[in-house]
């Protein structure tokens, strides 16, 4: 073999020896505690450490097994052979030997080589921990108290050989039921630890202020829910007086007044696609529905409905054919025409939907821009209502953020207030939909403030476990209540109305034409004409529409097909056969706009 060769692989050798001899393991723990007259237990840990390899140093975790538990490190040291006495470790970057820093908040590390300094061999290192524990007990009822306290660290890289424990009580304390106060143990393997409980009494006056976790009293715990709740009346107060000035919970038009001359006025001035989205503030399937029965009308398509079933279900598929150019239908007719007769004059659903299976078809789309401009041109329509400042509650939210962050920084349990905050968020969600869904609806939105009401009673149990849990640092649990209104200032403002007093009152009047028009599909013999049928569909009754022509639609004409011209076939004269035939039939004008 070469001499480079064995050079390398010699080198090698003494390189990986260290590696594969890196081991560590106690040779025995000695722990001694004190429980002390105010429930803080002082304990001190002589850790005799075994160290073989490159290690760099220590280390001691925490594992609280409760919550608000705090633990203090007063002294650590190091016992020196050579002048057989100790030697405290200085807190710092860990840079230098017989350094310590924590590295977060549940682990204590601490230097005990440099990295250019030789492996352990077998070296024997014995460290001291001197330690307050507090926030340790728990009240069991009737006077008792319980430790229930493992002084060991289970997250551990090697075995403990032996351990040694004494628990001394002050005068205040005693136990509740014989139990010794001195063990000691074998060999312990990593994961195990050393877990003591014992039933005590406390003999001393009043209580013992540190024995478990910080709370707050439970007078000042019930203010923060308290004030949450007077947050959001509040607000709902402020609701109530700003949309209540814009005419929202007036009472609608008398239905007494509503005649076929009162809705030439207020309803079937305009078209009926910009009806629906004045009226619901939306632009969806509804007013796609309405123009293409406008259409139907004014003699630009014609529409025959071929029934058909499919195993145990009844389908119907709606046919429609072009009757005149797109070019002169109006701006609003022709971006829809265009996208719903891709193959030529006629098309149909089963075919509309096969040709649009891979890229997708919005009508919506089409169609909404322009219409949203004409509703805009509508009297009353055009300008709206001052929307709610976001300032105040923007505000709230970010000192609420600062507020968590601090409390998290302050106590490992400050995390606690990150969980509690995405809690809150979740909780709002469907205050949110709620609030948005009511925003446009004239009068008391009721399902809208259900939703609201009950993110509001969630997030009241949130800020109810911030403010009771103990152990919380004080900024999570102010930091929780200010974020918790602050999503309920949001919610709220949501809810307000973006209407001007005239598109308010406007809508009234649409809103009274729609109960009409509902009212009248209750009946068999509704007062309502085959040319109003365009605007029943915009105002959303395509189901009711359906359900009357099933039920009374045969003895009123029966499913009829019109291919009239405007001014003529179904929609031309008065009295009512439900429009069925003119638009596809029953159940066709709303499986159509789906």
């Amino acid at each position: 073999m070469r001499p480079p060769v064995l050079a390398a692989i010699l080198v090698g050798l003494a390189l990986a020896v260290p590696g594969q001899a890196r081991e560590l393991h106690w040779q025995h723990v000695d722990v001694a505690a004190r429980l002390e007259a105010d429930g803080a237990l002082r304990v001190v840990e002589t850790q005799t450490m075994v160290f073989t390899g490159d290690w760099n140093g220590g280390e001691r975790s925490f594992a609280n097994r409760s919550f608000g538990q705090r633990v203090q490190l007063v002294r650590l040291s190091r016992f020196d052979a050579a002048t057989n006495g100790w030697i405290d470790l200085r807190e710092g970057d860990l840079g230098e030997v017989d350094e310590y820093a924590w590295h977060d908040s549940r682990t204590l590390r601490w230097r005990s080589r440099q990295p250019h300094d030789p492996p352990f061999s077998a070296s024997e290192l014995v460290y001291r921990l001197e330690l307050v524990y507090t926030g340790i007990l728990s009240e069991t009822g009737s006077g008792g108290w319980r430790l229930d306290h493992d002084f060991l660290f289970a997250d551990r890289a090697g075995p403990i050989g032996a351990v040694t424990f004494d628990l001394e009580l002050a005068p205040e304390w005693q136990l509740a039921m014989p139990a010794t106060l001195s063990l000691s143990t074998g060999q312990l393997q990593p994961g195990e630890g050393l877990v003591v409980t014992r039933e005590l009494r406390y003999l001393g006056a009043g209580r013992p202020e540190r024995a478990t976790p910080p709370a707050l009293p439970r007078a000042v715990a019930l203010l923060l829910p308290l004030a949450l709740l007077l947050a959001f009346g509040e607000r709902w107060l402020a609701w109530r007086r700003r949309d209540g000035a814009l005419g929202r919970f007036e009472s609608l038009p008398d239905r007494a007044t509503i005649d076929r001359a009162w809705l030439e006025t207020h309803v079937f001035a305009a078209a009926p696609e910009v009806i629906g989205a004045a009226w619901d503030r939306t632009v969806g399937g509804a007013e796609v529905a309405a123009l293409i029965a406008r259409l139907v009308a004014e003699g630009k398509i014609e529409s025959r409905v071929e029934k058909f079933s499919l195993g145990p279900f009844r389908r119907e598929n709606l046919h429609l054919r072009r009757l005149v150019p797109v070019e002169e239908m109006d701006a609003v007719a022709q971006p829809l025409i265009r996208g719903l007769f891709p193959l030529g004059d006629t098309i149909d659903t089963l075919s509309l939907r096969q040709h649009y299976r891979s890229q997708g078809f919005d009508p919506v789309s089409k169609i909404r821009k322009t219409i949203e401009n004409k509703v805009a041109a509508q009297r009353g329509f055009g300008k709206g209502s001052r929307k709610p400042s976001p300032l105040l509650t923007a505000m709230l939210l970010l000192a609420a953020l600062a507020a968590i962050t601090l409390g998290a920084v302050m106590a490992p349990d400050g995390v606690a207030g990150v969980l509690l905050g995405a809690g809150l968020l979740v909780a709002a969600i469907p205050g949110w939909v709620g609030a948005g869904v009511g925003q446009s609806k004239v009068g008391t939105p009721g399902a809208s403030l259900v939703a609201i009401l009950v993110s509001v009673l969630v997030q009241a149990a949130l800020v109810s476990v911030a403010a009771f849990a103990p152990g919380l640092p004080l900024p999570t649990r102010i930091g929780v209540l200010l974020w918790a209104v602050g999503l309920q200032r949001s919610m709220l403002h949501t809810l307000m109305s973006r209407e001007s007093v005239e598109s308010m009152a406007r809508r009234r009047e649409l809103t009274a034409a729609r109960e009409f028009f509902a009212a009248e599909l209750r009946r068999e013999r509704p007062a309502l004409e085959d040319r109003w049928f365009p605007w029943l569909v915009a105002f959303g009754l395509a189901p009711q529409l359906d359900g009357w022509f099933r039920v009374h639609g045969a003895a009123h004409g029966g499913n009829l097909v019109s291919t009239a011209g405007s001014g003529g076939g179904t929609f031309a004269g008065g009295g009512w056969t439900g429009g069925g035939g003119a638009f596809g039939g029953a159940g066709a004008s709303a499986s159509f706009a789906a």
